[in-house]
Parts: structure tokens; C-alpha cells; sequence
């Protein structure tokens, strides 16, 4: 795992170089009730809410919503993964990033 700074600006780098694939961050998922929408949609945190399943969605709370979002110059990607008999979102470098370089998601994909 790699230590990544976050600066007062939203914007996260690698303080070490992070070879690609290699894990990043693992965060825990957070599952809610879509029934309980109406106090949900009232939270700041809906806008870190996914769809996860039919009657479910998740909020995923690690240092890793803050790092910015890029299209097209995105260096790392996430995905659902079990471990250890839970459901986590693994955040992992898509080809090497030097340090210091920032680090940029897709939230799109």
C-alpha cells in the first residue's frame, strides 16, 4: 500500500513512484437502504452513493473520493473486489506514476 498526499486543493499525488497495477488504497463499502432515500438525499454524503444492488446503494468513505476526476488522463482505476468474504473497492495505478505526479480517477467507467 502507498502513502498518497492529499493537498488542501482536492488534489491527491504519489509520494513515492507507484508501478502499475499495484494497489493503491483498498476502501470499505457502506451499504444503505434505498428505501431510506428521502433522509439519504438530505446528506452531503449522496454524492459519494453508488448503485451497488437492486434495493441497495453503497457509499464508499476513504481518502480516495477526493482525488480528482479525468476522462481521459485518469492513471488510476477502481473496482469491486471480495476479500475476505466482503465487498471493497481496490484502487490500483493503470501504468507506472512517478512521484509526485498527481493522481486522476474516471468516475464515468
Amino acid at each position: 500500500m502507498y502513502r498518497v498526499e492529499c493537498a488542501p486543493t482536492y488534489e491527491m499525488y504519489a509520494e513515492d513512484k507507484i508501478l502499475q497495477h499495484e494497489l493503491i488504497y483498498t476502501a470499505e463499502l457502506f451499504l444503505v437502504d434505498r428505501a431510506d432515500k428521502t433522509t439519504w438525499q438530505e446528506m452531503s454524503l449522496r454524492f459519494y452513493a453508488y448503485a451497488f444492488r437492486d434495493d441497495e446503494d453503497t457509499v464508499i468513505l476513504s481518502p480516495c473520493i477526493l482525488m480528482p476526476h479525468s476522462l481521459t488522463e485518469h492513471n488510476v482505476s477502481f473496482q469491486l473486489v471480495q476479500k475476505d468474504g466482503k465487498t471493497v473497492m481496490e484502487y490500483r495505478a493503470r501504468r507506472d506514476i512517478e512521484k509526485d505526479e498527481p493522481l486522476f480517477v474516471n468516475y464515468h467507467i
